[in-house]
């Protein structure tokens, strides 16, 4: 298998972390008994994928640090833009969950506690980057890229029916559908 490919299954298996993450947290909107007995769980679960996340979006963003193979080819660069690109809006949602669980749960649930401005920083800057890439990637891959923008188009159009969302979708629903 390629190390492109390799990517994208590391990727997918985080983005399964993420769903089966975020069925769990369905269960603390239902009653509070039930937050303070998972929302720990729940989140120590987010930060170690968040951290998973990141290690394996700098490696999309810099090939020339992490697997030797995937500097075997044309432009190992231009190879991991369509897996940078997914990993960071795969982080944006881990941020944002993040900060659903601090809405939902109890405060004092959490021994470590990202700040809400923090991780609202970080979801800006990710989208920034996620920008950027995206026009790359378009130009490098644009079978892949219209892939990623069906998937978040639909992602968008789920969460924008569930009622109130965070203001990221909107932006990534504009980002995407400018191209």
């Amino acid at each position: 298998m390629d190390p492109e490919t390799d990517q994208l299954i590391i990727h997918f298996k985080h983005m399964a972390r993420m769903s089966t993450i975020r069925s769990d947290m369905e269960s603390i909107s239902a009653g509070a008994k039930l937050a303070s007995s998972k929302a720990p769980d729940i989140h120590r679960q987010l930060l170690q994928l968040r951290d998973e996340f990141k290690r394996h979006l700098l490696v999309a963003f810099n090939p020339e640090t992490g697997n030797r193979e995937l500097r075997e080819g044309p432009d190992p660069e231009d190879n991991m833009l369509i897996v940078f690109c997914k990993d960071a809006l795969g982080l944006i949602l881990v941020n944002l969950a993040l900060l659903d669980l601090y809405s939902l749960a109890l405060q004092d649930s959490y021994h470590v506690r990202l700040s809400e401005d923090y991780l609202n920083l970080e979801i800006q800057g990710l989208m920034e980057l996620a920008n950027s890439r995206l026009r790359r990637a378009i130009r490098a891959s644009p079978f892949s890229c219209r892939r990623l923008i069906s998937t978040y188009r639909a992602i968008y159009l789920d969460v924008r029916q569930g009622g109130d969302h965070h203001g990221v979708w909107d932006q990534i629903y504009a980002m995407l559908s400018s191209y």
